[in-house]
Formats: C-alpha cells, structure tokens, sequence
C-alpha cells in the first residue's frame, strides 16, 4: 500500500512539473535594454543613413612598382608626411651594384673622350703642316684622312660618353623605384609592411600603406535606394557619433555621387537583402573638435521636409 501511494505522488509531481516547464518555455523572454540609447533625429521628416567617416580628399593606397624584399618601413600609423617624402625601401643591393658599375662605365667612358681628343688635336695639327710644295701629294692626303678618322674617333668617344651618362641614369632610377615615396601630403593611415617581407607589385589588397588628409574629414552616407527620391541636393544633415548619440555635428552638403552602387556594409539582420542597392551622399564634417576617425560610422539624419512637400499633391 505505502509503495502505491509513494508511486502516485512520484506521478502527480512529475505532471506538476511538466505542466510548469511548459508554461515557462512559452513565456517571453525579456528584452534587454541597450546599453546606450539610438540617436534620435532632430528633423521633423528624415532620411536616415549609415555613414562613413573619410578624409576629404582621396585616400591613397601605396603600392610598389617592381616585386621585391622589403629593406626598411620608415613611417608607422599617424605619421604625417609630406609629398615626396620616403614611406619605405626595397631591397637595393643589386641596384646600387649595377649603379656603381655604370659609374666605372662612365669614368672609363670619358678617359677615352679625353684621349680620343688628344690624337685628334694631333692629327689636325699635322694636317694643317701639310703644306704644297715641301710634302709629297700622297703625304698631304694620308694627313688629311688621318684627321678625318680621329674626328670620327671623337665623335664616337663623345657618343660612348653620352652612352654610359645614360646608363648611369637608369642605374640611378632603378634605385630610385626602391624608394617607395608619398605622392600627396597627408597622414599615414595604416601600415601593412613589415621588413623582410616580400612586396609584390601592382595593386594588392589590403595596400601596404594608405595615405589621406585628416585636416578635413567628410562622411560618406549610404541611402537606401528606395529613399533615394527624398534626398534634396544641399539638404541640412547632422550625424551622430555610434556609443555616444549625444556626440554630434552638422554636416554641410558637398555632392551626391550619381551612380547607385551595390551596399557593401551589411548590418547583419535576418532581413537585409543582399542585394541592397545605395545611393551615396557626401557630407562634410563641420564640428572639427569632435573625436572621430577616419573608417568609423555614424548616423546620420538628412532633413527631407522639402522632399516631401514637393511631392505632396
């Protein structure tokens, strides 16, 4: 009897509890907080757009123009450089070997200028000692083809000359080309080159150095292109900093890019189409004490209150 009545409690306590597991696998989980608040537009009507912090001008991506051993990386992140300056040297033991060479080249080169000169100024004068009367025709005319060939030999010393001068100046070129140096001024970005390493030439990916001006940024805003018919060209926008909405700037309008490219900065939700087309708008940054940096996003709210009343019937 205590057996049966141990076996049927074990029973009742079995269903309790899985009717209270269910009803807790059905209950909603709750939703977390985020830790900091989305910004929020200040515009009555807005278009809304991720955007990308960049410098004004053009980012520059380094490469090499021939394949060899990295020698030396002279500049590191945050270097500001001016245009002309050397960012890093390839190996140039072998150039600088061939340059000592043409440099013997030339030295021998103008030695021979020199003597060719001298029998030259020889045969001429003897030439001109070839006088009617007291030398023979034969001799006058063997005097005379004798300065003829050193003018020749000359000429072609002179040539040899200007020949090795040639040559030492693209010895001098090529140990130039391994000194990779900045085309533009403007501060060194990001550093992709250690020594020892081989460098391929040509444009790889990522570069072995980027360059831009950081003395002015400017944002690259991504608009979806179904809300691409809201945005006005010279429309008023501010962005916010992505950790801190309360970090913000005004924006001032620069240009619309007129082209409507595949989006490249996905955000990860189930929802996001792959496929996303934008259109992208750039914004200049105006608040110049704002602690941002080149690559980072922000939110960005574009006003579309004039977008709408034009449309409006």
């Amino acid at each position: 009897m205590n057996k049966l009545v141990v076996l049927v409690s074990l029973a009742l306590l079995g269903i309790v509890f899985a009717a209270w597991s269910i009803r807790q696998g059905h209950r909603a989980p709750p939703v977390a907080e985020p830790v900091v608040a989305p910004a929020v537009s200040g515009y009555a009507v807005t278009v809304a757009g991720s955007g990308l912090v960049e410098p004004a001008g053009d980012v520059v991506h380094i490469g090499t123009p021939i394949g060899d051993i990295i020698a030396e990386v002279l500049v590191e992140p945050g270097s500001v450089v001016l245009a002309g300056a050397p960012l890093l040297r390839l190996d140039d033991r072998a150039a600088k070997a061939q340059e000592a060479i043409e440099q013997a080249g030339l030295l021998a080169a103008q030695a021979g200028l020199v003597a060719a000169g001298k029998v030259r100024d020889e045969a001429q004068d003897n030439a001109s000692r070839a006088t009617e009367g007291v030398m023979s025709l034969e001799e006058r005319s063997r005097r005379r083809f004798a300065a003829a060939v050193s003018d020749a030999r000359y000429a072609q010393a002179q040539a040899a000359v200007d020949q090795a001068q040639a040559n030492l100046r693209a010895a001098h070129t090529e140990c130039e080309r391994r000194m990779v140096r900045a085309p533009r001024a403007g501060t060194v970005l990001r550093v992709n080159a250690r020594p020892g390493e081989f460098a391929p030439a040509g444009r790889i990916e990522p570069a072995l150095l980027t360059i831009g001006d950081l003395n002015q940024l400017q944002l690259r805003v991504d608009i979806d292109e179904n809300d691409s018919w809201r945005v006005v060209p010279g429309a008023a926008a501010e962005g916010a900093v992505r950790g801190n909405p309360d970090l913000r700037t005004p924006l001032e309008f620069v240009r619309i890019e007129p082209y409507v490219v595949p989006k490249k900065s996905l955000t990860g939700a189930s929802s996001e189409r792959v496929d996303t087309r934008v259109l992208q708008v750039i914004y200049r940054v105006k608040r110049s004490n704002l602690r941002i940096y080149a690559g980072q996003q922000m939110d960005v709210f574009i006003n579309a209150t004039a977008a709408e009343a034009t449309t409006a019937p």
